[in-house]
C-alpha cells in the first residue's frame, strides 16, 4: 500500500484483512516530481517489499489509472508553488496504472489518493463522502459501497476566497487557524448539500483538529477518522 501525498509518501505492508503487517515508512515527496521520478521512488520499494498486490493513491485526479490532471505534483518547487508547463503536459494523461504494473510485474492499482481515504473508512451504505485535509484539500464519493467519479476540486476557486488547496489546504490553516475551521465548515456545508451525503468522513493529518460538534446540524453526520485511512484501504481495490 502506497499513499503519495503533495507533501510525502507513506507506505506499509498489510495483511488481507487490511490489517498491518509492518511499520508505516515515510519520505518526503520529490520535487520536481516527474511521472518517471516517482516511479524511481516507488518501484524498487515496491519490489524490495516482494507484495504480490499494490494499491497506490496519487494526488492527481486519475481515472481508470489513467493521471487526467497532475495537480500538485505539476508543481516544480512543491505545493504553494506555480505549476510548470512541461509537468502538466508529462502528467496530463500518463498511464499511471500499466507503467507501475510493467515496472514491477506486480497486481497494482492505482487511484486518486482521496478515494484510497474513502475506502478505508466508508461503511457502505448511503451516500458517503471523504473530505482529506493535508497539504491540499481532496474528497471523493460513493453510493452504497460503490465509487462515484468526483473531479479533483483542488484548484477550483472556493467562494471567492482562493482555491480550495489554498484556502482549506495547510496554507490556509497557518494563516489563520479560526478562519480556517470556518471555511472548512463552510466547505462541508455547502459540498453535503450538494450531493445529499448521509455520511461525511474527515480524513488526512489536519482532521485531528476538528471536532464533529463544529457542524452544528450535520454534527451526527461527521466523522474524525485518522491519518492512516488511506493504509487501510488497498485491499478494497481488489
Amino acid at each position: 500500500m502506497v499513499d503519495v501525498g503533495a507533501t510525502s509518501i507513506k507506505s506499509r505492508l498489510s495483511d488481507d484483512q487490511g490489517l498491518p503487517l509492518s511499520p508505516i515508512n515515510r519520505r518526503s515527496t520529490p520535487y520536481p516530481c516527474t511521472p518517471e521520478t516517482l516511479l524511481e521512488t516507488i518501484v524498487p520499494r515496491i519490489l524490495f517489499s516482494d507484495a504480490p498486490r499494490v494499491a497506490i493513491g496519487l494526488p492527481c485526479e486519475v481515472r481508470d489509472g489513467v493521471v487526467l490532471d497532475g495537480a500538485n505534483l505539476t508543481r516544480p518547487a512543491g505545493p504553494g508553488t506555480p505549476s510548470s508547463t512541461a509537468l502538466i503536459e508529462q502528467w496530463q494523461g500518463f498511464e499511471a496504472q500499466s507503467v507501475f504494473v510493467a515496472s514491477t510485474k506486480r497486481d497494482v492499482r492505482v487511484v486518486n489518493d482521496a478515494t484510497l481515504a474513502l475506502l478505508g473508512c466508508m461503511r457502505g451504505e448511503g451516500r458517503e463522502m471523504v473530505i482529506t485535509l493535508g497539504t491540499g484539500f481532496g474528497f471523493s464519493l460513493s453510493v452504497d459501497g460503490e465509487l462515484s467519479d468526483t473531479p479533483d476540486i483542488g484548484e477550483l476557486d472556493f467562494e471567492g476566497r482562493g482555491s480550495f488547496d489554498s484556502t482549506l489546504g495547510e496554507l490556509g490553516r497557518r494563516g489563520d487557524e479560526t478562519l480556517w475551521v470556518d471555511n472548512v465548515v463552510s466547505a462541508v456545508e455547502a459540498l453535503q448539500k450538494q450531493y445529499g451525503v448521509d455520511l461525511i468522513h474527515l480524513a488526512g493529518g489536519n482532521a485531528r483538529r476538528l471536532s464533529p460538534r463544529w457542524f452544528g446540524s450535520l454534527s451526527n453526520k461527521v466523522r474524525i477518522e485518522g491519518n492512516e485511512v488511506a493504509l487501510r484501504a488497498g485491499v478494497r481495490l481488489f
